[in-house]
């Protein structure tokens, strides 16, 4: 294994922690799996799942794109962009008819 230089920034977000983060995910996934092939109603499937999605995605930002320690400027940047999304889709879903 190599190492970094001497001098060179260490990385900000540990190996261990990285591997936690995906087994969370990894059970996250399984457990949306269940929740689908078990025919649990729609009353709660729904927002089980909207949790499960909502949970992976925040991982997914905070750890594997390292949000968590980017200056705060790229998390507002990325907050709003994401707000942008939740918006325009939230606009279609009301105002186009099915």
């Amino acid at each position: 294994m190599q190492t970094a230089p001497r001098g060179a920034p260490q990385h900000p977000i540990r190996a261990g922690t990285h591997a936690l983060v995906a087994l969370i995910l990894a059970v996250s996934t399984g457990l949306a799996l269940t929740v689908v092939y078990a025919n649990v109603a729609a009353t709660v499937a729904v927002p089980l799942l909207l949790v499960l999605a909502a949970l992976g995605v925040a991982l997914e930002v905070l750890y594997f794109m390292q949000l968590k320690v980017s200056a705060p400027k790229v998390m507002i940047f990325f907050g709003v962009g994401v707000a942008l999304a939740l918006l325009i889709a939230v606009a279609l879903r009301i105002l186009v008819p099915r």
